[in-house]
């Protein structure tokens, strides 16, 4: 649903790719090792708007 996903271990680097399914929007956290990860989206026009904030530890990776 959030997509939120470690890219290496301990959270250093992450991906964030929702997958809607059925859902047009979603809002949530996800608890990481270095501190909370939020992420809001909304499907506009077949078209994903996000939104997130991350730890400064982390680096999101494309």
């Amino acid at each position: 649903m959030f997509g939120v996903a470690p890219a290496s271990p301990g959270y250093r680097t992450m991906t964030i790719k929702p997958t809607p399914g059925y859902l047009t929007w979603a809002s949530g956290h996800v608890q990481t090792p270095v501190g909370l990860v939020k992420v809001d989206w909304k499907l506009v026009n077949d078209h994903i708007e996000l939104n997130y904030e991350i730890p400064e530890q982390i680096e999101l990776e494309e």
